[in-house]
Order: structure tokens, then C-alpha cells, then sequence
């Protein structure tokens, strides 16, 4: 009887001790994979937020641009009305120079006429 009692203690011993490493070995692995979800969770939130403000960057670069881009075209009928000016007051200058030549051809002609 005695040989019964060590061997139902020495399973008892076994199962109780078992049965907890078990359960925990279970509850390891569970902590384990709710710990992955958590860090892919974090992982994506990560990559939302940086997807947030690269869009948020790329709406501000854009709107930068359209900005540049009518500022640039602002300058060009600038640039182009300066232009059409500087020709009209080289022809206008054209014209004076002209003028400025037969007034002196005429003043020396007077003279030499006066001279005679």
C-alpha cells in the first residue's frame, strides 16, 4: 500500500506541477502574440502618421508651386512689357537721332548759306 500512496503522490506531485508550467507556457505564447499585434499595430499607426505628413508636406510643396508658378508668369509679362518699352524708346531714340542728324544738316547748311 505504502508503494501506492508514493506513486499516487509522485503523479499528484507530477500533474500539479505540470499542469501550471503548462497554463503558463500557454499564457507566455498568448503575451507573446498579443505583444506582436501590439507592435504591428504601433508599426502601422507609425506608418499613418508619417504617410499624414508627407501628404501634408507634398499638399504645402504644391501649393508652393501654383504659387512660384503665378509668381513666374507675373514676372515674364513683366519682363516682356519692359521689352516691348525698351524697343519703343530705342525706336523713339531711333527717330531723335534722325531728327537730331537733319536739324544739324539743315543748321549747317543755314550757315554756309549765311556765309555767302
Amino acid at each position: 500500500m505504502m508503494k501506492l500512496e508514493y506513486i499516487l503522490t509522485f503523479i499528484s506531485g507530477i500533474f500539479l506541477t505540470a499542469a501550471p508550467f503548462m497554463f503558463a507556457i500557454r499564457k507566455s505564447k498568448a503575451d507573446t502574440v498579443t505583444t506582436e499585434i501590439e507592435n504591428a499595430h504601433k508599426v502601422v499607426l507609425m506608418w499613418r502618421e508619417t504617410t499624414e505628413a508627407i501628404q501634408l508636406q507634398l499638399t504645402k510643396a504644391e501649393e508652393t508651386n501654383r504659387l512660384l508658378m503665378a509668381e513666374l508668369g507675373k514676372m515674364k509679362d513683366t519682363h516682356e512689357s519692359v521689352l516691348r518699352e525698351l524697343h519703343s524708346l530705342r525706336m523713339g531714340y531711333s527717330k531723335l537721332e534722325k531728327s537730331y542728324k537733319e536739324l544739324k544738316d539743315q543748321l549747317k547748311s543755314n550757315n554756309e548759306n549765311y556765309e555767302k
